[in-house]
């Protein structure tokens, strides 16, 4: 109350302390309530978005996580197709065997594996085998030698793998397209209990490896299902393994998902949750639900079900922008109000989605924000209080003896200043001494200082127009090759055409593009791709001499040329491909062994006065040409 009593009395008579207190009162509150406004909005924007942030990165890791299983039995199942292929392909295994040893005739017309390699058989290495059944069907075709081996060979194959993998998996199992299957499943003897009419080439999951069903020869995962057998949510995953164009087995793990949909299913809070959606419109496994997926053999189309929010959540992640496998993603569903943040699981095509509500997130933005500007508004109080307290000090004086003595500085009158004629409160210890001190002493300096600060401006203004002219260069400039841009292009090109309309020299634009450069990335990585990026810049540098190099973008190079004509172009075109091919990068994917360029040539000539887009144009249809007739060539287009 005494410290306002003196603010007021303060002001009343004029007094710098009053003044200043009243208006930094007033400046204070204007400018909290303009920096409030903007730090709510800013702060309520960041708390959200590091909620979205930490929703993502929950996300990611569940799908690294749940990832980690189907990726395991892809690469266990390369391993064995490749084994396989090896043993089947080299004629010093299996020369000769017992078929009947391993397999019997069935008066039902099956062949089947016999009894003991289900109940116990010991191998002739003394080894105890268990847990394999065999079936092949009554409607096999022939047995040949080549098939019987190839049963053999599948049947010690599963026996020793079997063993190993089925801790993960439900079972190994190989079916081959003669109708026949080897599969170790312990405490199942499927092979043994199979009816004799039955025709797995018929079935779906079957057919889907099967040549003319499955011509790209790729694996297959099949939909969610209830496996009785092995009492668990099941998905099978099939590798078509091919020799020489010949269907020879498709080994196959069945994938228990029970723990997976446990995880899926629990904890849920009834606000915020988690389902798994296959990309087809399948609903995998979600909170609430598992009876009807269960009654549906997990197969249960979430469009064909009638849920809103199921059928909201599945469009959303339609129409959502598609990210790399494994990489996490967070859209809005103004539907449902809430985000979704999904991640596509490894293998089965299947997103893995946690949904929510955006509400929290945004009652979670709003307490931070309030917080925040309670704290600020107690900063603001704590800083007037300071400031104050610090006028309330003798300052006005020495202030107003400041003020006196910069006017003398201020119309050039330094010697009153520098030789004492003007008071200044330097007798104080305090900052306010040493400021009237230094601005003493300053005062005889002026004249000097105005004259080298006017000589440094002058020095600092010409350093700032060369450090503007290297950035400018820069700025043309590709960071990775050290070529030109496409920016430096779009200029060149135009100062040539008008160049060459004034009278100067015919040019030519070489259009070209790496081939395969994808392939080659994705073979070798990016690293690697950019490595070989260079090497062909650093090839064609060295054969177009006065030539301009340009990175028009991504793989896509060009050159701006002076030329007589437009053999000479051709030439030019011509000797820039070869120098790639020559430079000898390797390129395993590619036909030629090597890093080729297909490459499109036109003249900029001074009767086309067309903008720089033609031009372009035309030279990229003749790029499109090159390529499309086969790579590695040039090709032109000069009308």
């Amino acid at each position: 109350m005494r410290f306002y009593t003196e603010a007021k009395q303060g002001w009343a008579r004029g007094s710098i302390v009053g003044t200043i207190f009243l208006r930094m009162v007033l400046f204070t509150c204007v400018g909290m309530i303009v920096f409030a406004t903007f730090a709510y909005a800013y702060l309520s924007s960041q708390v959200e978005q590091r909620a979205i942030d930490s929703v993502k990165d929950y996300v990611a890791e569940r799908g690294r996580s749940e990832s980690a299983l189907f990726l395991r039995a892809q690469e266990n199942l390369d391993g064995f197709a490749e084994n396989f292929v090896s043993l089947y392909a080299d004629p010093d295994v299996l020369p000769e065997f017992d078929f009947d040893a391993y397999f019997e005739s069935l008066s039902d017309a099956t062949v089947r594996l016999r009894e003991e390699f289900f109940t116990g058989h010991r191998d002739a290495y003394g080894v105890l085998r268990k847990g394999m059944s065999g079936f092949i069907s009554a409607n096999h075709p022939e047995l040949t030698d080549e098939l019987k081996r190839r049963l053999v060979l599948t049947y010690l194959m599963v026996s020793r793998y079997g063993p190993a993998w089925t801790d993960e998996f439900a079972n190994l199992h190989v079916s081959m397209p003669e109708n026949a299957l080897v599969i170790y499943w312990p405490g199942v003897p499927w092979g043994r209990d199979a009816a004799s009419d039955l025709d797995m080439t018929s079935g779906t999951v079957i057919t889907a490896t099967l040549q003319e069903a499955n011509p790209s020869r790729t694996p297959v995962w099949t939909g969610l299902y209830f496996d009785n057998a092995a009492s668990d949510w099941v998905v099978t995953y099939q590798h078509p393994v091919d020799l020489d164009g010949k269907h020879l087995i498709t080994p196959s793990f069945d994938v228990r998902l029970g723990d997976l949909v446990e995880r899926v299913t629990r904890g849920t809070t009834g606000s915020e949750y988690s389902l798994i959606v296959a990309k087809n419109g399948t609903l995998v496994a979600q909170p609430g639900h598992m009876g009807d997926l269960r009654k549906g053999s997990g197969q249960v189309k979430i469009r064909d079900y009638g849920d809103p929010t199921l059928i909201s959540i599945y469009e959303t992640l339609l129409q959502a922008e598609p990210a790399p496998t494994s990489v996490a993603s967070v859209v809005v569903d103004d539907a449902i109000d809430a985000y979704l943040g999904f991640v596509e699981l490894e293998g089965p095509d299947w997103w893995l989605v946690t949904v929510y509500p955006r509400e929290l997130v945004q009652a979670s933005a709003r307490r931070a924000s309030h917080l925040m500007l309670i704290l600020i508004a107690i900063l603001f109080a704590v800083l007037i209080g300071i400031v104050v307290l610090v006028l309330r000090t003798s300052i006005a004086r020495p202030i107003q003896q400041l003020k006196t003595a910069s006017e003398h500085v201020a119309k050039g009158d330094y010697e009153p200043v520098a030789n004492g004629d003007v008071a200044l409160p330097d007798k104080r210890k305090d900052e306010i001494g040493l400021l009237a001190r230094s601005f003493r002493a300053m005062a005889s300096q002026v004249g000097e200082a105005s004259s080298n600060l006017e000589r440094a401006v002058t020095e600092r203004t010409i350093e700032l127009q060369d450090a503007n002219r290297q950035l400018e260069e820069l700025s043309f400039r590709d960071g990775l090759t050290g070529a030109f841009n496409r920016r430096a292009l779009d200029r060149d090109l135009m100062i040539a055409m008008e160049n060459i309309r004034e009278g100067g020299p015919l040019g030519a634009l070489l259009l070209m593009d790496i081939d395969l450069f994808k392939d080659y990335n994705d073979r070798y990585g990016h690293d690697a791709g950019d490595k070989a990026l260079c090497g062909v810049v650093d090839a064609i540098r060295g054969v177009m001499g006065a030539s301009r190099l340009y990175r028009y973008g991504g793989e896509e190079l060009a050159i701006i040329m002076r030329v007589d004509g437009e053999e000479h172009a051709k030439r030019l075109g011509a000797a820039v491909l070869k120098a790639v091919a020559e430079a000898g990068i390797i390129h395993e994917d590619s036909p030629h062994g090597v890093v080729t360029v297909s490459a499109g040539v036109t003249l900029i000539t001074g009767e086309r006065r067309g903008e720089a887009d033609t031009v372009l144009r035309r030279a990229d249809k003749a790029l499109y040409i090159a390529k499309r007739e086969g790579r590695n060539r040039l090709e032109t287009l000069f009308d």
